[in-house]
């Protein structure tokens, strides 16, 4: 199960992660399970955002990754008793588990945090497009066209 914010893996504190994942559901409040133990079930899904380098997510890792968390197999049953998916989280576990796979059968290699920093905090570009982007928008911010939508001026009646 998708438990852990990707933004806990750029800036991992492990008692504000499960406040704030207690707080939306997705463990039992006070369960006996340790903030490290979370943190490590949590790092299944995101571990490959915790450092700024190139990192390959191949079919094994995807794998993996879901066996455990999806399937609470080796030591992630524990945890199964004191968690669920909050009813609004589902559709992104399955986006998350779904694209965890393409990527992995791909070996897909990337910095990916920097990808993340960039889509979900308006970091740097970390690729081509993002560039392109970035300077579209840079553009764009001195047109006067493409701010707020310009009133048009009515053509006389004639």
């Amino acid at each position: 199960m998708v438990r852990r914010s990707p933004f806990s893996a750029i800036q991992p504190d492990a008692r504000k992660l499960r406040e704030s994942l207690e707080h939306i559901g997705c463990y039992v409040k006070g369960a006996p399970i340790s903030d490290r133990f979370i943190v490590e079930f949590d790092d299944i899904l995101w571990n490959h955002l915790a450092e700024d380098r190139e990192v390959t997510l191949t079919r094994a890792w995807a794998t993996d990754a879901v066996r455990r968390s999806v399937f609470k197999q080796g030591e992630c049953r524990e945890i199964e008793h004191y968690s669920t998916v909050p009813a609004p989280y589902v559709i992104m576990q399955r986006i998350t588990i779904g694209l965890t796979a393409v990527l992995g059968r791909l070996n897909a290699t990337a910095n990916w945090r920097r990808r993340a920093m960039e889509l979900w905090f308006g970091g740097e570009p970390a690729t081509p497009i993002g560039e392109a982007a970035w300077s579209g928008r840079r553009e764009c911010a001195e047109q006067p066209l493409c701010g707020p939508r310009q009133q048009q001026k009515s053509a006389p009646n004639g």
